[in-house]
């Protein structure tokens, strides 16, 4: 919750989420860090799980699709990195597109007085989140 104008807003700190693949399999992990590529640019980023390799993307194109849900998003990628011993996963990837989104949207009580600043708010979400990938050529 931070101050925003003449009254007080809650503000994304950070996109914390973890991703499964169909057989309930942690694969990758969201969140915010540095891009190195973009003089440590603070981006969206996942992690694979399992090779460690990254991806950073910057929003294109946000879409609300509903009032109770956070927006459908198209992503594009802005660097990548292998994992430390050659992993690759998420090294191809040239854009990811989270939709189908159910909940996130930021609480409705809680960040409107000033003793309320500072306040963190961790609000579940569900999404499905495509990773497109270049073939190479």
């Amino acid at each position: 919750c931070l101050p925003s104008g003449s009254h007080f807003a809650w503000t994304l700190f950070t996109p914390q989420a973890t991703l499964f693949d169909d057989d309930d399999q942690q694969v990758i992990t969201h969140f915010f860090s540095p891009n190195p590529i973009e003089d440590d640019t603070v981006r969206v980023t996942w992690e694979h799980s399992l090779d460690s390799s990254i991806v950073w993307g910057q929003v294109i194109q946000p879409v609300s699709v509903a009032p109770d849900a956070i927006p459908w998003l198209l992503i594009k990628k802005v660097g990548v990195q292998d994992g430390p011993t050659g992993g690759k996963t998420l090294s191809a990837t040239t854009f990811i597109q989270r939709v189908h989104t159910e909940g996130g949207v930021a609480p409705s009580t809680g960040c409107s007085k000033t003793k309320d600043v500072g306040a963190k708010a961790f609000v579940p979400y569900e999404a499905d989140y495509f990773f497109y990938m270049s073939d190479g050529t």
